[in-house]
């Protein structure tokens, strides 16, 4: 088991954390397929065995949770100011979804939404976000011009994910993003 660790940067380029994505091995390049509890249970199992200060240094770890994972305690083997609760898109939300993350967001656990769009799942989690991570690939960012300002009128932090490691994001800075995730290309020899 592997960890793909992506940087999460600043708009100054300084590192902010990192999302921690499970890989079945060195070379594995994208997820495939298992159980979303399987692959979360090994990311955390993995903080454990190698220490989460020797993953992430002095900062924090951005890890996928949906629905089931956090019905089955994992995050609570966190330490709350090392870590980001990423909610996957395709989390299924209910009453008993959204009082655990009330809960986890009022105790301190910092929250993220995943690949955020204009709908009703991306409003009733809004409420418990601090960072809200949108893909520029799924969607055109003059169509979510008015979530973007609800968003940033609420105090959330946009993060933009997928920008290539050549692209410029002073362009995004007026739009509110702050934080960026960094795609580094490298070719092949």
């Amino acid at each position: 088991m592997y960890i793909a660790r992506q940087p999460i940067l600043k708009s100054d380029l300084e590192v902010y954390g990192y999302e921690l994505l499970y890989r079945d091995s060195r070379d594995s390049t994208f997820f495939n397929d298992i159980e979303s509890l399987q692959a979360t249970a090994s990311v955390i199992e993995s903080l454990y065995e190698s220490g989460i200060e020797n993953i992430v240094g002095k900062k924090v770890a951005f890890i996928n949770f949906d629905e089931k994972i956090l019905a089955c305690g994992l995050i609570d083997l966190i330490d709350k100011s090392k870590v980001v609760i990423e909610i996957l898109e395709s989390t299924v939300i209910d009453e008993q979804f959204l009082s655990r993350l009330t809960g986890l967001s009022n105790a301190g656990f910092k929250i993220a939404l995943d690949d955020v769009v204009d709908d009703k799942h991306t409003a009733e989690l809004a409420n418990c976000a601090h960072i809200v991570k949108v893909d520029l690939s799924l969607v055109k960012l003059d169509e979510i011009r008015p979530l973007i300002s609800r968003l940033l009128s609420s105090g959330k932090i946009l993060l933009l994910r997928k920008l290539r490691q050549n692209q410029n994001s002073l362009w995004l800075r007026p739009w509110g993003f702050i934080f960026f995730k960094v795609i580094f290309l490298a070719s092949l020899k």
